[in-house]
């Protein structure tokens, strides 16, 4: 193909993607799996622009990190559980209305929030309870829910799914981040039924739902990422914000997994 692809004709305008999904579905994979089909896309189809046109990136200062962890591991109460969530929720607010084109100049292109406030709010945080200092949690609460509760809400959802034991498994399978028992992820399946799937019905919000405890979904092979990527794009086209034909979607094996990176 010589013919150069531009995106505004292939989406039609910028669109704000929130990737809403459970620790171990697959959100990470996902997010590095469009990058590299990007880079493919403009590499062997001459595209123009940037499919993926916002990474939203913003690391924690490192002491605030480091003695979070160690609260996290000992499951002891720490002033840096209150300052570390409120820094993630000041930062998903900020990328979100970004990702809105709200104070940000937009080109056209996806932009890809990977959780949204609402999944801090009612499933990380409050599970973290416990851990806030005494009246901690109940400031988190007064300052943040009328904020959570009047968040943009995105063009569109991508809902990843997967059972909570496969989701125990491939976060041990990666061995880093947050080990967890399985009446913990199923707790959190629970949090996000009650408050996130329902925000998103209540809302109306266009939803490509996909399920990746399914065999096809293995992320380190190539059928397994041709499947993710053929769900997520008929998803676009389904709504709209997709105009390239299905054929483009057959690409080589992109990603390389070490331990998983799901």
């Amino acid at each position: 193909m010589t013919k150069k692809l531009n995106l505004n004709h292939i989406i039609g305008g910028p669109r704000s993607i929130h990737l809403v999904a459970e620790m171990g579905a697959g959100k990470s994979t996902f997010l590095e799996l469009l990058i590299n089909y990007e880079w493919w896309l403009s590499k062997d189809t001459n595209l123009e622009g940037r499919l993926i046109a916002k990474g939203f990136v913003e690391d924690i200062p490192h002491d605030i990190w480091k003695e979070y962890q160690i609260a996290m591991k000992q499951k002891t109460p720490s002033k840096n559980v209150y300052q570390a969530q409120s820094f993630f929720m000041d930062q998903k607010l900020r990328f979100v209305a970004q990702a809105s084109g709200v104070g940000y100049e937009r080109e056209h292109g996806l932009y890809v929030v990977e959780r949204d406030p609402r999944e801090d709010y009612h499933v990380f945080a409050s599970r973290l309870k416990k851990l806030f200092l005494n009246g901690e949690f109940e400031k988190y609460e007064d300052t943040y829910g009328p904020k959570v509760k009047d968040s943009l809400i995105p063009d569109l959802i991508v809902r990843l799914r997967s059972s909570p034991e496969v989701s125990m498994k491939r976060v041990q399978e990666r061995k880093t981040g947050e080990l967890l028992e399985l009446v913990d992820y199923q707790e959190m399946e629970a949090l996000y039924t009650i408050y996130v799937d329902k925000w998103i019905r209540t809302n109306n919000i266009p939803c490509i739902d996909i399920d990746t405890s399914l065999e096809k979904f293995d992320f380190n092979t190539r059928n397994g990422q041709n499947y993710f990527l053929t769900e997520f794009f008929t998803g676009l086209s389904d709504n709209g914000y997709w105009k390239l034909d299905k054929h483009i979607l057959q690409v080589k094996k992109l990603l390389n997994l070490n331990n998983g990176t799901y």
